[in-house]
């Protein structure tokens, strides 16, 4: 049953100390962004928390790529992004995105049962699909969802959850039970962030675990992701590169971003 709340607060029910954690380094990793440089004490002073709590914090965001750990305190990493809001993404990079549908779309077979989480270029998947192949698709987007449900060849599974409106995606405890009730083919994985060292990241913390329950149930992890999104890390990591199968993305990709995934062993589609 799909749940729809109108209202931004999410409680989680399982695991709410290590989410605080993240919440906090979430906040974290805003403050540095923005002011570049901060110190362990201040950190500590405005958390209200000890120093060494706040060590820990820096050590981990900087051991996942998310900030540069300095003497004393952390500086911004250059290379992160907390990713624009959903309008935005739909409209940049639109073309590549449908290249990048198109070309999902052919390693579907039919019969498959697959897996969506939410995200611009997973919907242009959703959109490319082809007529008559008798699919089971799962996915966490409501968007998604209402583009499938149009289809009388399709059977659509959405599991309940709340509502995060800047995504349109179903994310929370009852999202991740429903999801480790059912087993899929292929899971197509949309992401803010795709990274030979540090992997495939997202910037929302609650998508992220729902991202990470889709992988759990999946034979196949495929990556869609458009050439703005390689060599970039966000903030909260999803699944490491070695784990996933197969990445699709776009052929206005940079020389070095191509080599350094043609190098890494795994399996790369560029999109015509």
């Amino acid at each position: 049953m799909i749940q729809f709340n109108r209202k931004r607060t999410i409680t989680i029910c399982q695991g709410g100390g290590e989410v605080l954690a993240a919440e906090r380094r979430f906040k974290i990793m805003k403050l540095v962004q923005k002011q570049k440089v901060v110190t362990t004490s201040e950190l500590a002073a405005l958390f209200d928390i000890s120093e060494m709590t706040i060590r820990r914090d820096v050590t981990k965001l900087s051991q996942d790529g998310l900030l540069e750990k300095t003497h004393g305190g952390a500086m911004a990493n250059e290379i992160i992004t907390l990713g624009p809001s959903y309008i935005e993404k739909e409209i940049i990079h639109l073309k590549e995105k449908r290249s990048i549908g198109l070309a999902a779309a052919e390693l579907i077979e039919r019969g498959d049962i697959i897996a969506l989480n939410a995200g611009t270029t997973t919907l242009q998947v959703a959109k490319n699909i082809k007529d008559n192949m008798n699919l089971t698709v799962v996915t966490n987007a409501i968007n998604i969802g209402m583009k499938l449900a149009e289809r009388g060849d399709i059977k659509l599974i959405l599991p309940g959850g709340t509502l995060r409106e800047r995504s349109f995606a179903l994310v929370g405890t009852l999202t991740e039970k429903a999801l480790a009730e059912i087993r899929v083919n292929k899971v197509f994985l949309g992401a803010n962030g795709v990274s030979v060292e540090h992997g495939i990241t997202t910037s929302d913390l609650l998508e992220a675990l729902t991202d990470k329950a889709m992988i759990k149930i999946a034979k196949e992890v495929i990556v869609v992701a458009d050439h703005s999104k390689i060599g970039k890390v966000s903030l909260t990591p999803i699944i490491s590169f070695s784990e996933i199968d197969k990445i699709i993305t776009d052929s206005s990709i940079s020389k070095a971003d191509r080599e350094a995934l043609e190098n890494s062993g795994k399996e790369v589609i560029i999109a015509k």
